[in-house]
């Protein structure tokens, strides 16, 4: 399901907000963060402008104070007028990138696979001439596009967790079915401890939810989380979710693997310490799994050379009062989201039931939330971002009998 204008441009107003809801800023902090996200640039959802006003700012954030939901910071009346991608230096960067791992590959040729991954906008390609000129240059040694990146470690713990996705060997499942293991991390950057880790049958959003939901059940919940570019975190549950458990969802730029040094280093690790030690021949995905939970408590407990020979739990456990406990029902705010308009017979179409509403809604448009594996008997309605219940099956032949007694 594709995510309407409206969502994004609450998820944009919630991520430009989120250093500002730090309770424990001290006085003028916050006054000074709003300075500092009015000074950039941004690429804003379907509009042409690039900068924020600090009045605008402001604004968003009294809102969320007020209301304490992303849905209140989505824009209240229709807008389907969609802003052109600005070409700026991000793009470019990430056209170069594309460059370098297609080397052989015509510029022209080049362009059609850039506006496809959607690095440019159809319409908004910069000039064949701007694009020799960039390629010459990285040519020549001189990289004009090259960001100032300098190595970083969070403060205090969880205050980011990054995660990535690590391709692994052929196992076999419970059904017989050979499948590629697929292997999702999920790193503390402060302590450098691995919160969670997991090896799946394929490379989804589901996967990635179950990894994360187990690293929040058993680590907190972190301020933020830096992920990669991949469709498996781009499933619009992930982004939902974090954002109402009040998590910086912040996603790596394409072709920047630099971003993202602490991640990287320990899939270098997993490859050198834990995949070249595994026995030859074929092995079950629950066994591979087995083997990995031993290898992730040696080494969370194993002296790391960045932590001057402390080991990433015992600096964790340093610092375990800044955990924020998850709720108890976390998948809940992972549940992917619809509207539908309730009919005056008060029912609701979906996925080819017609499902009954509370009385009083007729002719509303109310929001459902939804689990996969069961849409029809997990759709909970929320209106004006308060649930009003679960929604269950019209039973036609009940009403019927309810309207003789009434007559």
């Amino acid at each position: 399901m594709k995510i309407s204008k409206k969502e994004e441009k609450a998820l944009f107003r919630f991520n430009i907000i989120f250093p500002l809801l730090d309770q424990s800023l001290p006085r003028g902090e916050r006054a000074r963060k709003v300075r500092e996200i009015c000074a950039k640039e941004y690429v804003i959802p379907h509009s042409r402008k690039t900068t924020l006003s600090a009045g605008t700012v402001w604004k968003w954030y009294e809102t969320y104070v007020r209301y304490g939901t992303i849905d209140s910071l989505a824009p209240k009346g229709r807008s389907d007028c969609g802003g052109a991608r600005v070409v700026d230096a991000q793009a470019l960067s990430a056209f170069v990138g594309l460059w370098r791992e297609n080397q052989g590959v015509p510029v022209t040729a080049l362009v059609a696979i850039a506006v496809e991954k959607g690095i440019f906008n159809e319409g908004r390609v910069p000039s064949m001439s701007t694009l020799y000129a960039l390629i010459r240059k990285e040519r020549d040694g001189f990289q004009p596009t090259q960001k100032d990146r300098r190595a970083y470690r969070a403060p205090g713990i969880n205050d980011m967790w990054q995660s990535d996705a690590l391709h692994g060997p052929h196992v076999r499942l419970e059904d017989g079915r050979i499948r590629k293991a697929i292997l999702f991390l999920i790193q503390d950057n402060r302590s450098r401890l691995v919160c969670a880790g997991g090896w799946y049958s394929a490379e989804s959003a589901e996967s990635f939810m179950d990894c994360l939901w187990r690293a929040f059940q058993t680590r907190g919940l972190p301020k933020k989380l830096y992920v990669d570019n991949g469709s498996s975190y781009r499933d619009e549950r992930i982004r939902y979710g974090c954002a109402s458990l009040g998590i910086n969802l912040s996603y790596a730029r394409p072709y920047t693997p630099q971003g993202k040094g602490c991640i990287e280093r320990l899939n270098r690790t997993v490859r050198d310490s834990f995949l070249s030690t595994l026995p030859r021949g074929m092995m079950t995905l629950e066994e591979l799994n087995t083997r990995f939970d031993s290898w992730i408590d040696e080494y969370n407990r194993r002296p790391h050379s960045s932590l001057d020979g402390m080991s990433p739990l015992k600096c964790y456990l340093g610092q375990l009062k800044a955990v924020n406990p998850a709720p108890e029902n976390v998948p809940l705010h992972f549940r992917r989201v619809d509207t539908r308009l309730v009919a005056n017979d008060r029912t609701v179409r979906f996925m080819g039931s017609r499902l009954e509403a509370p009385i009083g809604y007729a002719g509303r448009r109310i929001e459902i939330r939804y689990f996969d594996h069961d849409p029809v008997h997990t759709c909970e309605a929320f209106f004006e971002g308060r649930s009003i219940g679960l929604l269950h099956p019209a039973d036609l032949e009940a009403n019927y009998s309810a309207h003789r007694r009434k007559v």
